[in-house]
């Protein structure tokens, strides 16, 4: 069992359970080794019952993506925060299975919001390419589109993608408000815009099994 000891001035020793199924000790300065192995075996039953449920709470659900990274995708049973990048881990709280899976796309669509519209903004004063309306969607076949009403559409599963990936899309579909089709024209306005898009349409191809199946 691990388990973390903090000494301070206080007067009395406790055992609490944390959110990652570490148990941590609370002891007066003087506390002795002996002192600490009596508590944990007089709370010993009281211990593997509160790391029984931690497990219980904890699931580990395989390998997502986000920005091109794996991480480790964790559910706990909480409230706050929502979501949480720690270490390799992305962690996600909620009490049910659609709770957290909810928690996860809002999280997803923010960080989609939060890169996209800058990018905007910098193509639409280099090449004055506004589109009406910019939308994150739950569109699974696309990364990203848009219609002919200038209504332009990103999925927000683009967050799992390297950032020039992402850039490259952005550009792709910024391109499409001023040729709606994949003519000689249109390639070429996107190679003005973002010169990468070669690499990033690689990437795109390399990858597209490794990404076909995720999570969600």
């Amino acid at each position: 069992m691990e388990y973390e000891i903090i000494k301070s001035k206080r007067k009395t020793m406790a055992i609490s359970i944390n959110h990652d199924g570490m148990v941590v000790i609370r002891v007066p300065f003087q506390a002795t080794t002996n002192n600490i192995n009596d508590l944990i075996q007089k709370y010993q039953h009281w211990i593997d019952k509160k790391l029984a449920e931690v497990r219980s709470r904890k699931k580990d659900t395989g390998v997502i993506y986000f920005l091109g990274e794996t991480y480790s995708l964790v559910l706990l049973e909480g409230d706050s925060p929502a979501v949480q990048i720690v270490a390799d881990t992305i962690r996600v709280y909620g009490y049910s299975k659609e709770e957290h899976q909810l928690r996860l796309i809002n999280w997803y669509k923010e960080q989609v919001k939060n890169i996209v519209q800058p990018l905007m903004v910098k193509y639409q004063n280099l090449y004055a390419l506004k589109p009406e309306k910019v939308k994150v969607t739950k569109a699974k076949g696309r990364w990203g589109s848009c219609s002919s009403k200038g209504t332009i559409s990103f999925s927000y599963r683009l967050i799992m993608l390297p950032l020039f990936v992402i850039e490259y899309i952005v550009a792709h579909e910024l391109a499409h408000l001023r040729e709606l089709n994949h003519s000689l024209h249109f390639w070429t306005l996107v190679a003005n815009i973002y010169p990468e898009y070669k690499m990033a349409e690689k990437w795109l191809k390399n990858h597209r099994y490794l990404l076909a199946d995720l999570f969600i």
